[in-house]
């Protein structure tokens, strides 16, 4: 299973469903209406970028390296997620703080609780599939 998580077409169907619940939960107001919509989202979000982080560390040695340890790989996965999720979050608030206003969710607690789910989603998906990764 964990080889299946780490494959370019589990990865590529994976940010395309969450692409698509991004787009609908736009359209339909969702993240409005079901509050905790946000927090699943970031936890996906977060999984996919740690997946994509193992496929790195497998397929792409020299292109991303991390510890061959349990708590080295755990931390640079987790690294990787967290800077993806800040990255993101400066996109929300480019996008929900200058260009449009009244954000549907815009404060210190709703960035914090972003980032938390983004990190939780990254270790979740080392827990997942680190056995294809490290042999060890």
């Amino acid at each position: 299973m964990a080889n299946v998580l780490i494959s370019p077409r589990f990865l590529f169907v994976f940010v395309v469903f969450i692409l698509a619940i991004n787009i609908a939960a736009i359209s339909f107001g969702w993240y409005l209406t079901i509050p905790w919509l946000d927090n699943i989202h970031h936890f996906l979000g977060g999984l996919w970028i740690g997946l994509i982080g193992l496929y790195l560390v497998r397929h792409r040695p020299g292109l991303f390296t991390a510890p061959d340890s349990f708590i080295g790989g755990l931390l640079a996965i987790l690294a990787l997620t967290a800077l993806a999720g800040a990255a993101w979050e400066v996109y929300e608030f480019v996008l929900y703080g200058i260009l449009a206003p009244a954000p549907p969710q815009f404060s210190h607690a709703d960035t914090i609780s972003d980032l938390c789910f983004d990190l939780l989603g990254g270790a979740m998906a080392f827990c997942l599939a680190r056995k294809s990764v490290f042999r060890r």
